[in-house]
């Protein structure tokens, strides 16, 4: 019975260690989207030296957390960089939309009109321009869906294309980042 008792006693104390111990997802920076926990015991830490260049090809419709899965990741990025005390003059975020998540790059009004609701993208564009993220949207694929650049979000910007945008910025020594 002693056993069973001391058993139960430990067990108890690592339940409310691990309680105590327990983070909290967060999002410092870009509120409610890409939510991240950050440890300060792991490896392959941030480096709060180097240059963190990146661009990340959203093409897909996919969504994460009501929004689209590419702008997730890019929110996920900023707050996982912010934790890891990264400096902002160090961060150069570049989002490059085309294909099928073109639809995205819509205003309020012009998504309304084709779908019906508000573009849910449309807080988590605005909060990634104030955090210096550009983000550029393919004329080639506004054009095949017959989009007006006065349809656009004001906060991203029209390109050549999406091929434009990716290699000039991977010439430049971007990093070309997985979604």
């Amino acid at each position: 019975m002693e056993f069973f008792k001391r058993s139960w006693i430990c067990l108890w104390i690592i339940v409310i260690s691990n309680y105590l111990n327990a983070q909290e997802w967060e999002t410092p920076v870009i509120n409610g989207y890409g939510e991240v926990i950050f440890f300060e015991q792991t490896a392959s830490q941030l480096n709060k030296e180097l240059d963190y260049k990146l661009i990340f090809d959203i093409k897909s419709n996919d969504t994460k957390d009501g929004v689209n899965k590419g702008l997730w990741v890019i929110a996920r990025t900023l707050n996982l960089f912010r934790l890891s005390g990264i400096p902002n003059d160090k961060i150069q975020l570049v989002g490059s939309i085309h294909g099928d998540a073109t639809f995205v790059s819509l205003n309020d009004i012009a998504y309304n009109n084709k779908f019906g609701i508000k573009n849910p993208n449309s807080n988590i564009i605005n909060q990634l321009k104030k955090n210096g993220v550009e983000l550029y949207i393919c004329s080639q694929a506004t054009a095949s869906r017959e989009i007006n650049n006065k349809d656009l979000n004001s906060n991203i910007t029209p390109a050549l294309s999406g091929i434009a945008v990716l290699s000039n910025h991977l010439l430049q020594g971007f990093t070309l980042m997985p979604n």
